[in-house]
């Protein structure tokens, strides 16, 4: 089920692109605690591919966790967004977010 195909995601996403761009990132903000904007209205709890901006790396910390960072660089996105998400950032401490990747 999910577990085996995250576990196969994280064995082949560092070196496969095709790979990388199935990760799938939901995003929920309860509208209660958000002055909601259009933008938000249209994409809330949506799911979002990143494809072409993500870029994954793993890692030790020094305390001997191992970890797989996942970066998304929004700078490669299109215009409209960016100005979306950019939008919400004054709200985002009054928000309440729910986040689940699949």
């Amino acid at each position: 089920g999910a577990v085996k195909l995250f576990t196969q995601w994280c064995s082949h996403c560092e070196e496969s692109k095709a790979w990388r761009s199935r990760f799938k990132t939901i995003a929920k903000v309860r509208q209660e605690n958000a002055d909601s904007g259009s933008f938000l209205r249209r994409f809330n709890g949506k799911p979002m591919l990143v494809k072409e901006s993500s870029s994954v790396q793993r890692g030790t910390t020094e305390e001997g966790m191992r970890f797989l960072e996942y970066t998304v660089n929004m700078h490669k996105w299109a215009f409209v967004p960016k100005k979306g998400i950019v939008s919400l950032v004054p709200q985002v401490l009054k928000m309440t977010i729910d986040l689940g990747f699949t």
